[in-house]
């Protein structure tokens, strides 16, 4: 009986020690560690900042589609345009630190660029962001409007006048454009910007609205394919790419002057193209941690990369959160010198259809 009464007046005590008490606090899903849990319960937003149809877009979808793999969850793809990107980008720099607002940037096209040249609509800092992945590096390749009699480089330098397209000025498109410009000395080319992206750049050279740009080479691959471009004449970077090995780098058509070498390397070393995962300030360490393995999860997988190979056919080795936020963190070393010279050149070119 005594044990009876014991237990009884014990369990009571328990009782009002919880009704006084109140609830207890829901830990965070970063306090309880229990990542995987909310990752498997949870839909994750995936921005695309350039329109449907291009590398970016495919990059976005074709994660997304594998994204359950590895998560047990689902994921949606959102684009999100405007200012050649860089309105993508701020919302996924401003976005909930949730852990579920992941970006799919180009890693010059959106984030070198805009923050070296100063781009006035840029309201993130690359080196807050946190840096989940990239698809291999690309170097990028110059073709022209199928419209155009040109058949070489020798005959696009006499051009007067000649168009180049970009998203926008501060991008890898605009820059290499700046580069090509000043190293052949074309006489009054000028950078036509304000395209979504670079299906929207490969419809405006077949109807001739602008005569050439320079992208990466995959996707100058999908646009020769459709007939919206001519093949490249030329890489433009040091060396040749495996995706046209017959096409000539820039050095090996024509002789840098002494005085624009300066310009050859500062531009070249910014501007190499690459689908970069990013996500928020301020998410928690632990979910960094699960969005990164789940990243060098999920570009494993085999179905995964022979779906990416339909878009690059050079499948270069993805690198991890980790070696991008190095690299990042070394070409934000740039001499600023330099970069006010590229910004200057790339003010003289500049025009918005």
């Amino acid at each position: 009986m005594f044990k009876e009464k014991w237990f009884i007046r014990m369990g009571l005590t328990i009782l009002a020690f919880i009704l006084l008490a109140g609830p207890a606090p829901k830990m965070s899903w970063a306090a309880d560690g229990d990542v995987a849990e909310f990752y498997r319960d949870n839909v994750l937003t995936v921005i695309a900042p350039y329109g449907a149809g291009g590398g970016t877009d495919y990059a976005a979808r074709l994660f997304a589609s594998y994204w359950s793999e590895v998560s047990g969850g689902a994921a949606k793809v959102k684009n999100m345009t405007g200012a050649g990107g860089i309105v993508g980008t701020n919302h996924v720099y401003k976005a909930k630190p949730d852990g579920l607002t992941i970006g799919v940037e180009v890693l010059a096209g959106t984030l070198i660029g805009p923050t070296l040249l100063k781009e006035p609509s840029v309201a993130f800092d690359v080196a807050k962001f946190h840096y989940l992945g990239l698809l291999g590096l690309e170097t990028n390749s110059f073709s022209i409007s199928p419209k155009l009699p040109y058949m070489s480089m020798d005959d696009v330098r006499k051009a007067i006048g000649f168009k180049f397209g970009a998203n926008t000025p501060s991008d890898a498109q605009g820059q290499f454009s700046v580069l090509i410009a000043e190293i052949f000395g074309m006489k009054d080319a000028r950078i036509i910007s304000g395209y979504s992206g670079s299906e929207e750049l490969g419809l405006a050279a077949s109807r001739g609205e602008i005569d050439g740009f320079s992208i990466s080479n995959a996707s100058i691959v999908s646009h020769v394919r459709k007939k919206l471009v001519k093949p490249p004449f030329i890489i433009v970077d040091q060396d040749r790419s495996d995706f046209f090995p017959g096409v000539p780098a820039l050095p090996e058509t024509v002789q840098i002057p002494p005085d624009k070498q300066w310009l050859f390397d500062t531009i070249t070393s910014v501007t190499r193209s690459g689908k970069a995962f990013v996500t928020a300030p301020g998410v928690s360490p632990e979910k960094v941690k699960f969005l990164r393995d789940a990243f060098n999860k999920l570009v494993k997988i085999k179905a995964f990369i022979k779906q990416a190979q339909f878009r690059w056919s050079v499948w270069e080795k993805p690198s991890s959160g980790e070696k991008l936020a190095e690299y990042m963190q070394k070409v934000m070393k740039t001499s600023p010198e330099n970069i006010a010279k590229v910004a200057a050149l790339t003010k003289q070119y500049s025009a918005i259809r």
